[in-house]
């Protein structure tokens, strides 16, 4: 039984091997939502409180909702408020938010 594995697999390879590899390179993974995407997008805090020290915030995108980690510029922002992406830290991978205003809600 072990032979007949092994051969089917060994026969079964060389043919997948040859159709596939015209189709490398065809189908690249196109990540939907970088980080400069996401700037401006407009979100929920999710967390008890968004401070300077960290929190968690809510935002939609084109593939599915986001719960990113955010701090906000200066202020303390509470659970339930609008908060607007402005800036992204690549190195701690946090998003900057502030606070929506009237206006802009």
């Amino acid at each position: 039984i072990v032979t007949i594995v092994v051969r089917n697999g060994a026969v079964a390879l060389l043919p997948t091997k040859l159709l596939t590899q015209p189709l490398r390179g065809k189908f690249e993974p196109i990540e939907p939502d970088t980080a400069e995407d996401l700037i401006d997008s407009v979100g929920e805090v999710t967390t008890a409180e968004v401070t300077p020290r960290g929190g968690q915030a809510r935002f939609t995108s084109v593939a599915s909702p986001l719960l990113l980690n955010v701090r906000s510029a200066q202020t303390v922002l509470a659970k339930g408020e609008q908060v607007r992406i402005v800036d992204y830290d690549p190195t701690a991978h946090i998003y900057i938010v502030e606070r929506l205003s009237q206006k802009e809600l």
